[in-house]
């Protein structure tokens, strides 16, 4: 293996241990299949470590495989966790999948903010992932000129959308209704499975694929937008039922009505992050910035710390790892040092993972997604 994909691996970058590689852990993923290589805590830390974040394989020339890879290597690991880790891990991913899961783990957030102020040890991380989401805020409707019709658009709203992003959904929501479309909700089964297959569930994910086409066959109309990048990222490689998936951004400016929109200006000075989810798509990124282009006055810069990833990767934001946390706490250096007045990121899994980084450094920026901060200056 060449190794050329090394300089664009996040977690090498940050620690320069051949096992936090691309091509370390292809070699231990190997060595673990091929029963050459016991289980371990160690091997697990870099098979877990990994954000999947697929720089490596937008730069590989051979054109590897390492998603399937990795996701490979945690599934044949997942039976060697610890027994009470594994079935939590199990048991979060299933319930976030369903609506009376999503309501208990909703209802639990004061709970677990509580928490997280008390210093209480246990389920730490959780209590500052819970802490990292910001309360709802309601934002006015938009005034628009556009009369009401029939035509509608799901909107997906993921299995973390409820709990961890309601701002970004109502916003959407604003938006799709402000041009004249009715905002179809997505049912809380309808999950693009990247969480579940990444954490090494692939039967599970499968499913949860299955289920997404049956009930898309059903629904009256054709264009489904998604608000969360990786979400977005996922559902691309998926089979939608005939629905043409569209990331929010490039939806609004697909439509003629949303040009006869005038968003207030805003003298301020915005750092924007680009998931990693995004970088493979720069039709989305080109769109972000159209969008952003719309707002007068707006002072935007992009992070310039040469490693785009924040160390959030699905499970990584329960169970970070070392690695993890460093990429993180990266970024939270960078935006005390542009001293921005708001940060902007397109994913969710991002967003919380800067707010916890911030909040670890006692830093107070407000953050973001771009069609938030749409849907309040056209408010």
């Amino acid at each position: 293996m060449c190794g050329l994909c090394l300089p664009h691996c996040p977690t090498y970058a940050v620690s320069q241990h051949e096992g936090e590689s691309p091509r370390g852990r292809i070699s231990l993923v190997k060595a673990f299949l091929e029963d050459q290589l016991d289980p371990s805590p160690a091997l697990n830390t870099h098979l877990q470590s990994c954000t999947t974040c697929l720089k490596c394989q937008q730069v590989c020339p051979a054109k590897v495989d390492f998603e399937s890879i990795i996701d490979a290597g945690r599934s044949a690991y997942r039976k060697h966790l610890p027994a009470i880790p594994r079935l939590l891990q199990t048991l979060l991913i299933h319930g976030l999948s369903n609506r009376i899961g999503q309501t208990l783990i909703k209802t639990s957030l004061p709970l677990a903010r509580r928490l997280n102020r008390s210093g209480y040890s246990a389920f730490s991380q959780l209590a500052r992932l819970a802490a990292s989401i910001p309360k709802a805020k309601k934002i006015a409707p938009i005034k628009t000129s556009v009369p009401p019709s029939d035509r509608s658009v799901l909107l997906l709203q993921g299995c973390s959308g409820r709990i961890m992003d309601q701002r970004t959904l109502d916003s959407a929501q604003l938006l799709i209704r402000a041009i004249g479309y009715k905002p179809r909700l997505s049912v809380a089964s309808d999950c693009c499975s990247a969480l579940a297959r990444h954490a090494g569930l692939p039967d599970y994910a499968k499913q949860q694929q299955q289920q997404l086409r049956q009930h898309w066959a059903t629904l009256p109309c054709r264009d489904v937008v998604s608000i969360a990048s990786g979400c977005g990222n996922q559902l691309d490689q998926l089979d939608r039922a005939g629905l043409k998936h569209w990331d929010i951004q490039q939806w609004l400016l697909a439509q003629d009505e949303f040009n006869t929109l005038k968003p207030r200006a805003l003298n301020k000075k915005v750092l924007l992050h680009i998931p990693c989810s995004l970088h493979a798509n720069p039709a989305a990124v080109a769109a972000m910035y159209q969008l952003l282009a719309k707002i007068p006055q707006l002072d935007l810069h992009e992070f310039n710390d040469n490693l785009h990833c924040c160390g959030a990767g699905g499970v990584q934001l329960l169970t970070p790892e070392t690695s993890n946390q460093a990429l993180a706490q990266r970024k939270a250096q960078t935006i005390a040092a542009a001293e921005a007045d708001l940060v902007l990121s397109a994913n969710v899994g991002c967003s919380s993972q800067l707010r916890m980084a911030l909040s670890a450094q006692d830093q107070q920026v407000e953050i973001m997604h771009p069609i938030e901060l749409l849907a309040q200056q056209l408010s």
